[in-house]
């Protein structure tokens, strides 16, 4: 692209020149910001000129921890149970009526985005609010934090959850004063639902690309990074399928989320497949670059799974289901990438 943009209020968040009135892009980059007679000096064929009219020029936005491709799937394939639209939990039980009016007898319903902070109930889905409306379907909404599953009976029976049922390591079933499952799964727990899981293909994972450009692209946002979406490595060839073919606008550098890959080859080889794959951060090009490989520790304030050292102000003395005060410090590793997307294919 060869492109200059003259007469406009251009801010340019440099000290040294905070305003400039022209810009202009050679081969997709920027070669010059300053007066209009300086960027006029920069000629190359096929330069499209265009006159701003006095309009503000500013950067584009960069956005440091975001999921494009898990968030686009979602918006494609589950109900939207969010504040907003939805004021109450009776506008999310209406949603997930509708759904299951439209859906196959006992097909799975999947909803996404609740927040017990902003609906006027002030609550947490229990099992009793999702069973009224899908006595039959298994449904399993997640929470706008994406740390808490809420699920209904029908869920738990698929899952063979029941009273007996032990808590997973990393997560909790919360249960009534009977040891009744309410309804409600705090983090690994989650992984319970999945028995309402959609299997997605890289054909359909850069579709959603596709809007998920769309959204950011209308609010300024030219680079991201995606901290994490599964699976590993599809998630890399679907960014750049979409690259490719122009689907997906803003640049993105691409984490490998460990618990994905720890899930498939244990705790200890992630690192060293990874390796053993010719990875290294930074790989890529101006458009798709890979990461970092992104691990953490403990949960959210919003489940209540964060570790913390003094009580959640809503818990009276308790402090989190996470042993408060004893959870190692995140931490974050840098791993070598792919050179080649065939590599990562037959290695991973």
């Amino acid at each position: 692209m060869q492109l200059t943009i003259r007469n406009a209020n251009v801010i340019t968040l440099d000290e040294r020149r905070p305003s400039a009135s022209a810009v202009a892009v050679v081969a997709g980059r920027i070669v010059a910001v300053g007066s209009d007679s300086e960027v006029d000096a920069v000629s190359v064929p096929g330069m499209i000129t265009i006159d701003a009219g006095g309009r503000t020029l500013i950067p584009g936005f960069v956005e440091t921890h975001t999921h494009p491709l898990m968030t686009a799937l979602a918006h494609a394939t589950t109900i939207d149970c969010g504040t907003p639209p939805n004021r109450t939990i009776a506008d999310v039980q209406a949603r997930v009526a509708q759904a299951v009016a439209q859906a196959a007898p006992g097909a799975p319903i999947r909803g996404r985005t609740y927040d017990d902070s902003l609906i006027q109930d002030a609550r947490h889905l229990s099992v009793a609010d999702l069973d009224a409306v899908a006595p039959h379907n298994p449904v399993a909404v997640r929470h706008i934090s994406g740390h808490l599953t809420y699920v209904n009976s029908a869920l738990l029976v698929a899952a063979g959850v029941g009273n007996d049922t032990p808590d997973p390591d990393g997560g909790r079933i919360e249960r009534d004063s009977f040891g009744s499952p309410t309804g409600v799964l705090f983090e690994n727990a989650g992984r319970l639902a999945d028995v309402t899981a959609h299997s997605v293909g890289e054909d359909e994972m850069v579709g959603a690309l596709g809007w998920a450009s769309d959204q950011l692209v209308k609010v300024g946002v030219t680079s991201v990074h995606d901290v994490g979406s599964a699976p590993f490595p599809r998630t890399l060839r679907a960014y750049r399928r979409a690259s490719s073919q122009a689907l997906f606008a803003p640049r993105v550098q691409v984490a490998v989320a460990f618990t994905d890959l720890s899930r498939r080859y244990g705790d200890l080889d992630v690192v060293p497949r990874l390796a053993a794959a010719g990875m290294q951060t930074g790989i890529g090009d101006d458009h798709v670059r890979l990461g970092i490989l992104k691990m953490w520790q403990d949960g959210s304030l919003q489940g209540h799974s964060g570790a913390i050292c003094d009580p959640y102000h809503d818990l009276s003395d308790e402090m989190s289901w996470v042993s408060a005060g004893v959870m190692p410090e995140c931490g974050v590793v840098l791993v070598q990438l792919p050179v080649e997307s065939s590599r990562v294919q037959t290695s991973m």
